[in-house]
Order: structure tokens, then sequence, then C-alpha cells
């Protein structure tokens, strides 16, 4: 087999995302488990000695993926919060932010978290990322929602969990799932009138 020559004029950084690139076509196509940071270094153009230049290991690599991706789907959809929103405008408002985002990259998303459930460190990050978003839900709900915090934090994790049902079946399922259907379903079946402070005063 041919040694790779790499160029010695290429920044680091740019190093740095060709083996990252290299490593996500690899993870995808193969499987985390089953490519090798040889095959990662090759894909990059570049010689195995790089890898662990940049990255302490393999896992090092996954988990950076998945800050990597985690990062881009949340960025924009904070800039785009506002305050006193219902947990309607909540739900709505993360359906309509997957619009904005190819699908191939929320499927790749997706692949990657499932890979990586089993390294203990991820699922701390990805725990993490959770309760940032439930924190994220808990500052923005309209006061007439700010029951008290556990029950808030119930609301959002029931909101959340909507969220990702929908989205995993429009994905697999796009003919079946009119999202705003299912918003408008859940705004009746669920009357959401029940959850404001006015008739929970009595819960603690």
């Amino acid at each position: 087999m041919p040694k790779i020559k790499q160029s010695p004029k290429m920044p680091p950084e740019k190093r740095r995302e060709q083996l990252l690139k290299a490593a996500l076509k690899l993870f995808l196509k193969k499987g985390y488990k089953t490519t090798t940071t040889e095959e990662i270094a090759r894909k990059a153009g570049l010689t195995k000695g790089s890898v662990y230049h940049h990255f302490k290991n393999k896992e090092d690599i996954l988990f950076e993926l998945v800050k990597r991706l985690s990062e881009k789907m949340s960025e924009t959809f904070v800039d785009r919060l506002k305050k006193n929103m219902t947990p309607i405008d909540f739900l709505r408002l993360m359906l309509h932010h997957h619009h904005g985002v190819d699908e191939p990259a929320i499927k790749d998303m997706l692949d990657i978290y499932s890979q990586s459930f089993r390294i203990a460190r991820i699922r701390k990050y990805i725990s993490r990322q959770m309760e940032e978003g439930l924190k994220l839900f808990s500052e923005n709900m309209d006061p007439a929602f700010t029951m008290n915090k556990k029950m808030l934090q119930q609301l959002g994790i029931f909101i959340f969990a909507l969220h990702d049902g929908l989205s995993v079946m429009k994905m697999f399922a796009p003919s079946i799932v009119d999202e705003e259907k299912q918003i408008k379903f859940i705004e009746t079946c669920f009357n959401f009138d029940i959850l404001t402070a006015k008739i929970t005063k009595g819960i603690k």
C-alpha cells in the first residue's frame, strides 16, 4: 500500500477538519466500531500520526462530531426564541426550525447519536444539552404557565418528547405526518388551559 504524502504547508485547523469529515463519512458508512483510525487518516489523505496529533483516540473524534452536530442544530434555534411563549409556541418553533435544516443532516445526527449511546461521556454531554433545552423552555414560557418548577420541567419534557416523536415519524413517514394538524390536535386533545397557573394553585 503506497505511503501518503501530506503537505507540510497545510494549516493544523484544516487537517483537523479533514479528519473530522473523513471520520463522519466512515462512521455513517461502516459504523464507529468497525472504522479504524488508520482508515480515517487515509480517507482524509493524511498519515495515521496526524490523527493522534489532533485527537487522543477514535472516541475523541466521535465526541467532537457529536458536539458539532448538536451545536449546528441549536445555534439558530436559540436566536429565534421569544419571551412569553406558550408550550405550543415552543413546540411549533422546534418543528419549524428543523425545516431549515436539510434532512440528511438530521439523519446523520440521529445516526451518530445512536452509535455513541454506549459511551459514558457522550451520554453525559447529550444529557447536559437536554437540561439546557429544558432551561430555555422554562425561561421563555408565558407567566401563565409558570407553575411550580417541578411541573414546569415535566411540561418541558412532554413538549420535547412530542417534538422528537413527530420529527422521527416525519423523517421516515412524511406522507403520514402533517405537523400543523398534529399541533392543532394536541391543542384540542390536551387543552393546555388546564396547565395554566389559574388552576394549579393547589398543586405542589
